[in-house]
């Protein structure tokens, strides 16, 4: 770990992952790693397959990476999926 840091928004259960919403106003601790990049590219793929998207913020001076879930997913669990406080 690099960085830890905060980030806002509303998380919702999605199966055994959470999916991060970036409306709201909750909270939530975040922690930066640095992984290869083939590693991180992996990631990226799998993230966006599931319906994620991929935002860049500033975490303790570090270019974080973030995947907030997408507007149809982020649709999806307002509709039916409970909110969560950490993960």
């Amino acid at each position: 770990m690099v960085a830890q840091g905060k980030v806002k928004g509303t998380m919702y259960a999605v199966s055994s992952y959470p999916a991060l919403v970036p409306e709201g106003d909750k909270e939530y601790d975040v922690e930066v790693y640095e992984v290869p990049t083939d590693t991180y590219n992996a990631i990226v793929g799998m993230e966006l397959g599931a319906g994620y998207c991929l935002s860049t913020i500033d975490i303790g001076g570090y270019e974080a990476t973030i995947f907030y879930a997408s507007t149809a997913l982020a649709e999806r669990c307002k509709e039916s999926k409970p909110i969560i406080d950490s993960y």
